[in-house]
């Protein structure tokens, strides 16, 4: 609201004029603005934005913590091109780049450099952010850490991928204990101690495929 006095000749105040402008729609924005900023500074996902010229603009408290720094400040105005590890394909960078502010949109796994001089693996998506006239205004991009799942032993025996999922589980088992991981179906074989770790009821599947039937199916999610 704003008011006004009304003059007359002389300059005496002969009334006041009240103005009053309904700013509900603008309060409402105000407040969706609000908690979209908040949802992505609370969000676990790693997200970042960029100016046109890739120089950092703003990190949220996830990816400020992945990269080992204190504060978003330490991040803010460097290229992104900074937490990106050496140790990536020298045509990376470049492809992602081209990718996004050409491309509108790049997907993909790399390397994220931490403060310290350590590296980890994150899976990528990247954008182009536009206003209303279409006009650049930089990038965003969104990470997930993706190390757990390149430490999964994916390339080890079917029992040290039963044992891993057991020990992941607060369970200490011995490969004896295991008997085999069919992880083309996604079902576990197990001798009896593993199925009463696991809580899964003891129904005897079929002999199928030289399996012995001495075990029992532990199906996955």
């Amino acid at each position: 609201m704003s008011i006004s006095p009304l003059l007359d000749r002389r300059g005496g105040i002969t009334h006041f004029i009240a103005i009053k402008l309904d700013i509900s729609d603008r309060k409402r924005s105000e407040v969706q603005r609000y908690m979209l900023a908040q949802a992505v500074e609370s969000s676990s996902e790693l997200v970042a934005m960029t100016d046109p010229d890739l120089r950092i603009t703003f990190a949220n408290r996830a990816l400020i913590h992945a990269l080992g720094y204190s504060k978003e400040k330490e991040l803010i105005g460097k290229n992104i091109a900074a937490i990106m590890s050496p140790n990536n394909a020298p045509e990376l960078f470049p492809e992602i780049a081209k990718g996004t502010m050409e491309g509108g949109v790049w997907r993909g796994e790399c390397l994220h450099l931490r403060a310290d001089g350590t590296d980890y693996p994150i899976s990528l998506s990247t954008n182009i952010v536009k206003d209303s006239a279409g006009r650049n205004l930089g990038t965003l991009g969104i990470a997930q850490d993706i190390t757990a799942r390149k430490q999964f032993p994916a390339k080890n025996s079917d029992i040290e991928v039963l044992r891993f999922v057991l020990v992941a589980h607060g369970e200490e088992v011995s490969c004896k204990e295991a008997f085999v991981c069919n992880r083309r179906v996604r079902r576990i074989h197990a001798l009896p101690p593993v199925v009463d770790k696991l809580g899964c009821s003891r129904k005897r599947p079929r002999s199928k495929g030289g399996v012995s039937s001495a075990g029992y199916p532990i199906t996955g999610s």
